[in-house]
């Protein structure tokens, strides 16, 4: 199933259509200090051995399937890859 609808991360888009300098700089750069935060403390929590790596694994795959969300099936395919770590 893909999300037509879907035209990825409105924050990198923003970052990627405007011109340099703009607000939504600042605005994108608290978004991914979020994004890496929240995954980090996903991983800690589970207790897994590298628990960095594996939020810079899953934000990989988070901005790939939001990249491909309306023209792949970025869920199932994002989940099977999650599940290989």
């Amino acid at each position: 199933m893909s999300l037509p609808e879907l035209r990825g991360c409105p924050f990198v888009n923003a970052t990627a259509e405007a011109p340099v300098g703009e607000s939504q700089q600042p605005a994108n750069k608290e978004y991914r200090a979020w994004v890496h935060q929240f995954f980090l403390e996903l991983a800690t929590d589970i207790g897994v051995a590298d628990p960095e790596a594996l939020a810079e694994a899953l934000i990989v795959l988070y901005d790939g399937a939001l990249a491909t969300a309306s023209t792949t099936e970025p869920a199932r395919a994002a989940a099977t890859t999650a599940k290989r770590r």
